[in-house]
């Protein structure tokens, strides 16, 4: 899938120049967008699960692709599998069945990760693709967006239900897609709720063959609420923070949430259920652009996650990520602009 992507884009890559006024795309040379690229983009969307190292893995990924392409060509077999059309309905999109109702979050990503979420890393792709004049930005965004959902839900085979991917692959991506194609649509999304891609710097520990420090959030702020220098704040993804950002005299902005980190997904008595644990997250920004995050008791058994992004306008820009682990083991990284950096524990 990764080779996939890189093909699709790479058909793509010559054309005529295009405008559009961007919303999501914003060339930096500090800050985490200076990092960013549709590629580094993949790898975030791709190995996010990977935040729960007790449900998910990218291991015997030949075996879960196989068992992800037999769910997606008899998605009726897949369905039934699972309890038929109705628990469907009731567990990935519209939540109703009150003898079921554990089935009930499980929706909640659906919306907020697949569709919302994954909306907004196809639109900063568009625009990239736009911005540097591809041929065919439309279908260059299309092709890694899909891509990245085929790749992510091959590796949340090892744990997720047949029916999921089904859901995600065939409804939520593309609606996400859908909703972000329109530029109106996509200009008032960003107007009204300040959205941004806030990821993680992914680190490769040769130790141990495991990805590190994986994950991709979503922030957002809704203007409504806004006062002054202050703005609601709402962090989303396998890390769920509420909070405040505070708008400081340099231009920055400091922005805090307390809620919950998920760091297992379960399934007592054949039952859904999240395993979650108290978080708290600190972030600095400028205009979206996310210059370092620390979160406490976050996902991936850290007690501790700490990511500076590139502070200067540097020739090659890197990051740096550290942190503790729950059993008070260190770990620290660096990652130049590439998808993956190099880390390892102590």
């Amino acid at each position: 899938m990764l080779w996939l992507a890189i093909i699709l884009t790479a058909i793509a890559a010559v054309g005529l120049p295009q405008t559009l006024h961007a919303d999501y795309y914003r060339p930096a040379n500090t800050g985490a967008d200076a990092l960013y690229t549709p590629l580094n983009s993949f790898s975030h969307y791709t190995f996010d699960t990977l935040q729960l190292p007790d449900n998910f893995d990218q291991h015997n990924i030949d075996h879960r692709f196989s068992t992800l392409f037999d769910n997606l060509t008899h998605p009726d077999a897949a369905i039934n599998s699972e309890g038929g059309w109705g628990r469907f309905i009731n567990r990935q999109i519209l939540p109703y069945d009150t003898e079921h109702s554990s089935d009930w979050p499980t929706a909640l990503p659906n919306y907020a990760l697949h569709l919302f979420g994954g909306g907004i890393v196809y639109r900063r792709d568009l625009e990239y693709y736009r911005a540097h004049q591809y041929a065919h930005p439309l279908w260059a965004a299309v092709g890694t967006a899909m891509a990245a959902e085929l790749a992510q839900e091959a590796i949340e085979k090892k744990t997720s239900a047949a029916d999921d991917p089904v859901a995600d692959v065939f409804i939520f991506r593309p609606l996400g897609i859908w909703l972000f194609s329109d530029d109106q649509r996509a200009e008032y999304i960003e107007k009204n709720l300040k959205s941004a891609v806030w990821p993680h710097l992914i680190l490769y520990d040769p130790s141990n063959d495991q990805l590190r420090n994986t994950g991709i959030s979503y922030v957002v702020r809704p203007q409504l609420l806004s006062h002054g220098n202050t703005e609601l704040f709402a962090y989303m993804g396998m890390n769920n923070l509420v909070g405040l950002s505070h708008t400081l005299a340099s231009g920055n902005t400091l922005s805090w949430g307390v809620g919950a980190a998920i760091t297992r997904i379960a399934f007592p008595n054949g039952e859904l259920n999240y395993k979650t644990r108290p978080s708290v997250g600190l972030f600095g920004d400028r205009n979206g652009n996310l210059l370092w995050s620390a979160i406490y008791n976050g996902t991936e058994d850290l007690k501790l996650r700490v990511n500076i992004y590139p502070w200067q306008n540097q020739p090659i820009k890197f990051g740096v990520a550290l942190g503790m682990t729950d059993d008070q083991r260190g770990w620290l990284g660096v990652t130049f602009n590439m998808p993956l950096g190099l880390g390892a524990g102590f």
